[in-house]
């Protein structure tokens, strides 16, 4: 299986919700064309690729995760099991660091989703060759109180094999604005 570069056009074509007021439904219930995306969305970077064209892919593949991440359900672990590095570290905003896999690792996190809804904003890619460093505040609904809540996160993408994986994701909350 070939993959697909995740472009603004294929998300365009993927049918992108509003991250605000969408339903998982509106995510599941989508065509198996739109699952082949998803399952490849780690970018094809086997051409020759632009500045511009890596911030453009980068800054769509993060705002993809934070809606997969929303949306939660088989097509997330689908979409995060080719992005994330096998070797993952990420930090949770709980100070728990986990991997990708296992009892509390992220894919089984998917499940238990805190948030009502949530969105990505400031994203700031910094690319170094081979290696991208994406920094970003995601913004979200606390389910449990209707609070709202701000989260800085440090993302560091490594292209593998032709396709940018998340290898590091540093997570923490924001307090004092």
């Amino acid at each position: 299986m070939t993959a697909r570069r995740l472009t603004s056009q294929n998300l365009a074509m993927y049918g992108r919700p509003s991250v605000m007021g969408h339903s998982d439904a509106t995510l599941r219930g989508r065509a198996p064309a739109d699952k082949q995306l998803i399952q490849t969305a780690a970018v094809d970077m086997t051409d020759k690729r632009t500045h511009d064209d890596v911030q453009n892919d980068l800054t769509a593949l993060n705002r993809l995760i934070g809606e997969m991440e929303q949306a939660g359900g088989d097509d997330a672990k689908a979409f995060f099991g080719s992005v994330l590095s096998d070797r993952l570290v990420f930090r949770r905003a709980s100070g728990a660091t986990v991997g990708k896999s296992g009892d509390q690792g992220f894919l089984s996190g998917l499940d238990k989703n805190p948030f009502s809804w949530r969105e990505s904003e400031d994203i700031s890619v910094t690319e170094l060759g081979d290696r991208a460093l994406v920094t970003l505040m995601v913004v979200g609904k606390f389910a449990a109180d209707g609070s709202i809540r701000r989260y800085r996160n440090i993302r560091l993408f490594s292209r593998v094999s032709g396709s940018w994986q998340l290898e590091f994701w540093y997570n923490f909350e924001i307090t004092a604005l």
